[in-house]
This record gives C-alpha cells, sequence and structure tokens, in this order.
C-alpha cells in the first residue's frame, strides 16, 4: 500500500471535513437572528398576527441624526436643577398660579420658558395633574426633550423642562416602520391588538464628554397592552437586531 498517498488523501479529508464544518456553524449563527422579510411577507406576518396599525406616511430611507447638550437655566429666574430617571431637567414652581388656557398655552410658554418656542403643542400629552409638550428636531419629537406643566384645579402651578442645544449631526439610515413592527413581534411576541401613535423620533445617548447624540427611534403604542415600546431605528440590513425598549405607561 502507498502510505505516502493514503496519509495525503486523509490530511485532504479532514480539511474539506473541517471547512464543511465551519461553515455549518457560521449558517447556525447567522440563523440565530432571522433575515428581515420583504414588506409585503412583513403585512402577511401581521395579519396573521392580528396586530392592527396605522401610518399615514412613507417611512424615510434616512434622517438626520444630532449632537447636543442640555440647555441650562438661570438659577436667578427661579429654575432649580434636578436629576430625574438619569436626565437633567430644570424646575420652576410659579410664585402665582396662573389659568390654565390651551388656546394661549404657547405664547405663554414662549414668553415664559427660554426656548420655549422649541416646543410643539401638537405633541401635547394631558393627566389629571401635568400637561407635557415635546420638542422638536427636523419635524421629528426629541422623546427626552420636554416641558412639563404642574396642573392643579385647572391652574398652571409649576413647570419642569429639559431642553436640547441642537447641532447637526450626520445622516443616518433607517428602517421602516413595518421592519420596526416585525421586531416587535420576533422579540416581544405581540399578538391580537392595535399599535397606534406610530411616530419617528429621537432617544438620546449620553457620550463620556457630558454631550448628547440623538438616535432615531420608532415609537408604538400597545393599545391592548397599554405598553410604549421605542424600536431601534437604525438600518441593519443583514438581519433584525435592533434593541427594543419597553416602557408601561
Amino acid at each position: 500500500m502507498d502510505w505516502s498517498r493514503a496519509k495525503s488523501i486523509l490530511i485532504l479529508t479532514f480539511i474539506f471535513l473541517n471547512l464543511y464544518l465551519g461553515s455549518q456553524v457560521f449558517q447556525t449563527l447567522q440563523e440565530k437572528v432571522p433575515d428581515i422579510p420583504s414588506e409585503k411577507r412583513i403585512s402577511e406576518a401581521l395579519r396573521s398576527q392580528k396586530i392592527k396599525y396605522y401610518y399615514g406616511q412613507s417611512s424615510p430611507e434616512s434622517v438626520v441624526t444630532f449632537n447636543g447638550s442640555i440647555t441650562e437655566l438661570p438659577e436667578k429666574e427661579g429654575w432649580k436643577k434636578e436629576i430625574s430617571n438619569g436626565n437633567i431637567v430644570y424646575t420652576k414652581k410659579l410664585k402665582k398660579s396662573i389659568p390654565f388656557q390651551e388656546k394661549n398655552l404657547y405664547k405663554w410658554i414662549s414668553e415664559e420658558v427660554p426656548f420655549g418656542q422649541d416646543f410643539e403643542m401638537s405633541t401635547m400629552q394631558r393627566s389629571k395633574d401635568s400637561v407635557s409638550v415635546y420638542q422638536k428636531y427636523e419635524g421629528k419629537i426629541v422623546f427626552d426633550g420636554m416641558l412639563k406643566l404642574g396642573i392643579q384645579d385647572n391652574q398652571i402651578i409649576s413647570i419642569a423642562v429639559t431642553h436640547f442645544d441642537i447641532q447637526a449631526g450626520p445622516e443616518q439610515e433607517i428602517i421602516s416602520y413595518k421592519k420596526a413592527m416585525y421586531a416587535l413581534l420576533v422579540q416581544k411576541g405581540i399578538y391580537d391588538t392595535k399599535l397606534s401613535q406610530i411616530n419617528l423620533g429621537y432617544l438620546t445617548l449620553t457620550n463620556p464628554n457630558g454631550r448628547y447624540t440623538g438616535i432615531p427611534y420608532w415609537y408604538f403604542l400597545d393599545e391592548k397592552n397599554r405598553k410604549i415600546y421605542y424600536v431601534s431605528a437604525k438600518s441593519n440590513k443583514q438581519n433584525l437586531d435592533v434593541e427594543v425598549v419597553q416602557y408601561e405607561p
């Protein structure tokens, strides 16, 4: 027997076996996060899971990100710096309460709060004891940029403000709202509900230098389960490895 030839054949066999096993491991790792299906397949999956939704506009392919800092408000004018949920908030109690009148609210906020005109009245959210409006940038909500009025007996008694001094950042490709909803199907297993108030906006990330970066996120309200979802809109064309932040209002 030609042992030299047999030895060469065995070596080649082991090489091909290792290559095959390596390819199988790589394929398995890829399958851990499913590929993003087509928009048509996503619509079919949402329908089969009894997910209702409405978004009356097309999804942009990219958005402008931003860098910025939280605007400081003067202590001599009654503003007090506080930390709430990890964010800087400036608060002030009014020396004299004033009637809450929605039709005059924008004018009053613009006069009472520095940069108050950056808060959009169309984003208003009301509860029994507060009214909140959000800062907008490039027509999109900055979810961490908020002005909150304390209300008592329909009188404004206090103000809490987080305002970002914003500088434009680079363009960021983003996923569509349907792909974001598919991420919720895969990662949260949502079923038989309605997703409403679909919005594209920004959550902020604190940098080591103390400044902030605005990251695009899709916002969804799960009406049946009363949960809010923020789904990272950063584009990932290969798979659905996206971040989901869940918040219960």
